[in-house]
Parts: structure tokens; sequence; C-alpha cells
């Protein structure tokens, strides 16, 4: 499995294979326009497998909150036919691998089962930092991150990305 960024010529398709997830009623081309925008500050990466794109997400950089460098991973997906067989969680993995700081906060709202983030370290945030009561709002860190976090007013939480 290779992971790398997304090419120019993959995002329209990343973006339809989106679409059909997280549309809340919005036109291919609407949904298209506000993932966009995230490629500002963020970057989207793929897994290859075979030369076949079998999964993607973006990871966002917020800056620093709470004296801590935050990131967000968003839009994590598999492709159709490729689901089930941990190419999500090893791309989740890798992109991880390249935050090479233990005062990081990397946040992520689920909407699918906790547990399955929960396998890859992260923990939900307690419920004065929930922002969203349809999806579960996340982070992974280490314990000197943590600590910062402890002090975190609603605030300071990344909104739904």
């Amino acid at each position: 499995m290779i992971i790398r960024e997304a090419k120019p010529a993959e995002i329209r398709q990343l973006l339809v294979e989106g679409h059909k997830c997280w549309h809340k009623g919005r036109s291919l081309e609407k949904y298209s326009a506000d993932n966009r925008k995230e490629e500002e500050y963020g970057t989207r990466y793929v897994a290859e497998v075979d030369g076949q794109v079998v999964s993607s997400l973006i990871l966002l950089r917020f800056g620093e909150i709470i004296t801590c460098p935050a990131y967000g991973i968003g839009s994590v997906l598999t492709m159709p036919g490729f689901k089930k067989k941990g190419y999500a969680s090893e791309l989740i993995k890798a992109v991880l691998q390249q935050l090479d700081s233990k005062k990081a906060l990397v946040f992520l709202y689920s909407e699918i089962n906790p547990l399955f983030y929960d396998r890859l370290g992260f923990h939900k945030l307690p419920d004065r930092l929930q922002r969203n009561t349809a999806c579960s709002c996340m982070v992974l860190c280490q314990e000197e991150a943590g600590e910062f976090l402890i002090k975190a007013e609603l605030k300071d939480i990344p909104d739904y990305f």
C-alpha cells in the first residue's frame, strides 16, 4: 500500500464519493465548493493499492489551540469494494506519524461508532466540550497535551469540519 498526497485529477472522484456520505442536502457542486475551501489549510491524502485509490482523508492545520499545535482529520472514506480491509486505519496511522510533536492535538468528528477511532488512540471529548449532538468530537494527544486540553473551553474546540 502506498500513502501519498492526492493528485489534483483524483480530487473530483474523492468529492463525489464524499458527497454520497456527507451531502447534508447540498448539491454536489455546493458540497465540492465547501470542501475545496479546506484545501487552503489542509492536505488530502490517499491510500493506493495496485494503482487504485482505496481510501482518503484530509489533514487540516488549525494552528495552535491552548498553546498546542492542532490538527483535524476529516472526510475519512474508503471506496466501495474496499471497506473493512483496514485501509482507512492504515492511512490514518501513516498521516499521524507525520505529526512529530508530543504536544499536538488531533481532532476528528466521528459520525460512525467511536470505537473505530478508539482503536487508533482517539478519545471522545467530555460532554462539556461537545459542539454537535449528531457526531462525537474526538481527540488524539499525548499526556502533556491532554493536560492543556483539560483546561479547554468549548470555544477552544474546532467546530465541525
